[in-house]
């Protein structure tokens, strides 16, 4: 059976479609989740009200996404196909701080959480019925981020504590065994190289330098050799090969999107594409997810000023705007919604469909140009 028949048809269930007016943004941060863990965790779980991080099956037309209570509180991670239908729950409970990641053959996902007081990374089982096996565990630390090597032996995730601020912790997949990477700088959002030889991240420079802005980091797996490859910029990639990355970069308040690749182990950069793509008034994370081809970015673009004018997103909701996709072949950028209510979005393993979340409390799925919006699944039919 193609990937096309398991999907519905165009037309959309009845009440699919919704436009809400007004409301305001409230960015989550790490800060407020460890706030709320203390005292936001005990006790009864509350009802979802937010949808986040969906990511498709690299093998099969399933999507892994969190749902949470208002606050990032009571996690759920569930699987649900991309028709709305055969929704399992994984795992229920703490605070999420990384993933779903999905493993390459499709079967197992991986996810961080905070829980009482402890911070745990969890590979659980994608379609069969087992226990989560607990990677790693520290009391009031942080596991976050995860990603899988290419052979899917190996994770590596953020780590942090009050005793080290930089760590990378690889993990093997069949033992559980845990090696750290010391850093001189605090990760985010690290990838192996296809090769697995490289890892890299996003990082802000050792204090004491003179700019201060994010900037992409490569370390060897074995942690022997750690430099710096590109600034500035708040860094989105993805590997094209074993040495070579294509990232993208925007700065706040910048108009112009630049695509480069930059060799890591020369540091030479290429300039791919550049673009004017959002006109005065847009700013905020865009969150760019790269197609399988790595040809194709979809991205958010917030607009400042209908931002401005809501006031009832849910607390801790993702930054919420348009989405827009670029083709580095073709040179263009094309508006997909129009709402500036979403976020969150991803692409299908076969290129053809992208998911994303609406207002923060709803899974919706499209046709790669933008047609075919659907609503599958609200944070309402997870039950606590």
């Amino acid at each position: 059976m193609t990937a096309t028949a398991l999907l519905p048809t165009c037309s959309p269930r009845r009440g699919s479609w919704e436009r809400r007016p007004g409301g305001g943004i409230v960015l989550a941060t790490l800060v407020v989740a460890s706030h709320l863990l203390m005292g936001g965790c005990a006790g009864r779980r509350s009802a979802p009200t937010l949808i986040q991080r969906p990511v498709w099956s690299p093998v099969s037309l399933h999507i892994a996404f969190v749902a949470c209570a208002e606050g990032l509180t009571d996690a759920t991670v569930c699987v649900v196909g991309a028709d709305g239908h055969a929704l399992r729950v994984l795992h229920r409970g703490g605070i999420a701080t990384g993933g779903p990641a999905w493993s390459p053959d499709g079967q197992a996902i991986a996810v961080g959480l905070l829980t009482e007081d402890t911070a745990r990374a969890l590979v659980m089982p994608a379609h069969t019925r087992g226990r989560p096996r607990v990677l790693a565990k520290a009391r009031i630390g942080y596991a976050g981020d995860p990603d899988w090597s290419r052979d899917g032996a190996r994770l590596v995730w953020v780590g942090l504590s009050r005793a080290d601020e930089g760590l990378l912790l690889v993990t093997e997949g069949s033992t559980g065994a845990v090696r750290p990477l010391r850093l001189e700088v605090s990760p985010e959002l690290p990838q192996w190289s296809p090769t697995g030889e490289w890892i890299s991240f996003a990082a802000m420079p050792p204090k004491g330098e003179p700019r201060r802005t994010m900037a992409l980091y490569v370390v060897s797996s074995d942690g022997r050799t750690e430099r710096r490859v590109a600034c500035p910029g708040r860094m989105q990639r993805v590997w094209l090969d074993s040495n070579t990355i294509l990232h993208f970069t925007r700065g706040r308040q910048e108009p112009t999107c630049r695509f480069y690749q930059t060799n890591v182990l020369t540091g030479e950069r290429t300039l791919v594409m550049s673009t004017d793509l959002l006109p005065p008034g847009f700013d905020g994370d865009m969150r760019p997810q790269w197609d399988q081809r790595h040809r194709r970015v979809v991205l958010v673009a917030r607009n400042a000023k209908k931002a401005a004018q809501r006031s009832d997103a849910p607390r801790g909701s993702h930054a919420q705007g348009d989405l827009y996709c670029v083709d580095l072949d073709r040179k263009s950028v094309v508006q997909l919604t129009e709402l500036g209510v979403d976020c969150d979005p991803a692409w299908s393993a076969d290129g053809q469909y992208i998911s994303f979340v609406r207002d923060g409390n709803s899974l919706w799925t499209m046709n790669a140009d933008g047609s075919c919006q659907r609503r599958i699944l609200t944070a309402s039919q997870v039950a606590p």
